[in-house]
């Protein structure tokens, strides 16, 4: 399965929404490593860039696609040419996340990384203890975990440390919504005071080690897959369960999407639609193989696999309008769709 997936990016959706597919580019790793830009209308190839290792989900703007591999990369978003590389001490799998001309991404290293968007000179560097994860920013503030065991808050600005809190050893980024730092851990789905850290409550939802997957956020419900091919939607405010939705797929993507009040997401092979008031399952289509983290953008989902294709489907009813195959001994990652 894919990794290096971040925060659902809301503002983003909208802004695809914009543009029509024919204006518009999909962007997405494979585990050949190459990092790949396909016409989202009708799936040609419009260029390819080679890497060091798997990339991860990319992030694109103002021209340019930004992502995680054996470097952090940027990419001409047109033609794939290199506008600038920059090799942090360790391996990439974080998703860079860009705001205000800054690119942030963590490392294997134990540094979480501010980077001139640019040209990819460091601005600040801030270190933890283990590999940091993809980060969330909110107001100013740079929210991520590290394997040492600590979430960590700090001034988007200079990187100097807000607070930091002892988690465990959390398994998904940090999802911040309505001041509330959401995080999974172990068996359980844990909040923290945004402002200060402080743990707000925590339920335990699985019974199996390793088990959950990385929350959503979104209308006041929590959504999170386990591996086991269950999607749980949890009450923001306290962790109580209200509905599940359990697949015949004994495994699933690392977490749904939830577009226009219905959900989008891969359990096993299948991509599925699913309403978000119960969970009743409105499509399903196989892709023979695990599927990512799907994308929706213009009524149109996009999702790879693990049988090394991409595919475009009609959100409406899942019926396939384009796949793009690059061989069955490789997956896609998640992708990315920008004008």
């Amino acid at each position: 399965m894919a990794t290096g997936i971040g925060s659902v990016d809301i503002y983003s959706l909208e802004l695809h929404s914009l543009y029509p597919p024919y204006q518009q580019t999909v962007y997405v790793g494979a585990s050949d490593q190459f990092m790949y830009a396909f016409n989202a209308s009708n799936g040609t190839l419009i260029w390819r860039y080679v890497t060091g290792s798997t990339p991860s989900t990319a992030t694109v703007a103002n021209g340019i696609v930004y992502f995680s591999s054996d470097e952090v990369y940027a990419l001409n978003a047109t033609n794939g040419s290199v506008v600038w590389r920059y090799l942090t001490g360790g391996g990439n799998n974080s998703t860079p996340v860009v705001l205000n001309n800054v690119v942030y991404v963590g490392s294997t290293d134990g540094y979480m990384y501010a980077l001139n968007a640019s040209n990819g000179t460091l601005i600040w560097r801030y270190q933890t203890g283990g590999s940091t994860s993809t980060p969330t920013i909110v107001n100013g503030v740079v929210y991520f975990h590290s394997s040492d065991g600590y979430m960590y808050a700090l001034n988007a600005n200079d990187g100097t440390l807000i607070w930091q809190q002892s988690v465990g050893n959390p398994v998904s980024p940090p999802v911040v919504s309505n001041g509330v730092v959401y995080f999974i851990y172990v068996y359980f789905l844990g909040a923290l005071n945004a402002n200060d850290g402080s743990l707000l409550w925590e339920k335990q939802i699985s019974y199996y080690p390793s088990d959950l997957f990385y929350p959503v956020v979104t209308n006041s419900t929590i959504y999170v897959n386990s591996r086991t091919g269950t999607l749980m939607a949890l009450n923001a405010d306290n962790g109580a369960i209200l509905w599940t939705y359990t697949s015949s797929q004994s495994t699933s993507s690392l977490m749904p999407v939830v577009v226009n009040g219905m959900i989008y997401d891969g359990f096993g092979g299948n991509v599925v639609n699913l309403n978000t008031s119960d969970g009743t399952l409105a499509w399903s289509y196989s892709t023979g193989n695990n599927a990512a983290v799907p994308t929706v953008t213009n009524s149109i989902v996009y999702v790879g696999s693990d049988n090394g294709s991409i595919y475009s489907l009609n959100a409406s009813d899942g019926s396939l309008i384009w796949h793009y195959l690059i061989g069955s001994s490789y997956y896609f990652g998640s992708p990315t769709v920008a004008p």
